[in-house]
């Protein structure tokens, strides 16, 4: 995948998940998170996340 097919499709997910999070099932919503990222962590209500590489 050459980087304009990688750059649209990355902003094609960042519209999905921003116009669809709020109104999204739990799946969904877990579907998008895993999508940004891996090892999740929940300390003192802060959600720290390990990004995937295209997103950074």
């Amino acid at each position: 995948m050459n980087r304009l097919e990688l750059t649209k499709n990355a902003f094609k997910f960042a519209h999905f998940a921003c116009t669809n999070f709020n109104i999204a099932s739990i799946q969904t919503k877990k579907e998008i998170l895993h999508s940004l990222g891996q090892s999740f962590i929940l300390k003192e209500k802060k959600l720290t996340v390990e990004l995937v590489p295209w997103l950074v």
